[in-house]
C-alpha cells in the first residue's frame, strides 16, 4: 500500500479480511473446547497425552491470537487505504472548487453580455470586444487575488 498501488489492494484486502474472520470464528470455539478438555481430562487420557494436549492448546491459542492480530492489522490497513483515498478526493475537489470559483463570475458576465437585447455596453464600439475582454481579465485577476488573500491558493 505504501508503494502506491492502493486501488488494486481494496478487493484482495477485503477477501483476506473475510477469510481471517471466518477462520477465527471457526478456531475460537475449538480453543475453548480444548481448554475445557484440558481442565477436566477424561480418566482414560494418559499423562503424556495430557502434556500433548496442553501443547496443542497452547499452539491453538497462539494461532487464534495471531488471527486476531492479523485482523487488527487488516483493519488498520483498510483505514489507511480509506484515508489515502479520501485525501486524494479532497485534493481533486479542492482544485475543482478553485476552477469553479475562478470561472463562475466570468461565465455569468459572458452569459449576461451574450443576450441579444439592446443596451449592451460597447456593442457598437469597434474596441468593445477588447474592453470587455480586458475587464474580464481584470476580474480574473481580482478573483485570483481574493483567493490568494484568503489563503485558498
Amino acid at each position: 500500500m505504501l508503494a502506491g498501488g492502493s486501488a488494486e489492494l481494496r478487493t484482495p484486502l477485503s477477501s483476506v479480511r473475510r477469510q481471517v474472520v471466518t477462520l477465527r470464528r471457526h478456531m475460537a470455539p475449538q480453543r475453548e473446547s480444548l481448554v475445557a478438555l484440558l481442565r477436566q481430562p477424561p480418566a482414560w487420557l494418559a499423562e503424556a497425552q495430557r502434556d500433548d494436549l496442553a501443547a496443542v492448546v497452547e499452539l491453538h491459542t497462539r494461532y487464534v491470537e495471531d488471527l486476531q492480530a492479523l485482523h487488527d492489522r487488516l483493519i488498520v490497513t483498510q483505514e489507511e487505504l480509506g484515508s489515502h483515498q479520501a485525501e486524494t478526493l479532497n485534493r481533486r475537489l479542492y482544485v475543482l472548487s478553485l476552477v469553479t470559483a475562478l470561472f463562475l463570475p466570468l461565465s455569468f458576465l459572458t452569459g449576461l453580455l451574450g443576450i441579444n437585447v439592446g443596451g449592451i455596453p460597447w456593442a457598437e464600439d469597434p474596441q468593445g470586444f477588447f474592453l470587455v475582454t480586458g475587464m474580464l481579465g481584470a476580474l480574473c485577476v481580482v478573483v485570483l487575488g481574493t483567493l490568494k488573500a484568503l489563503r485558498w491558493i
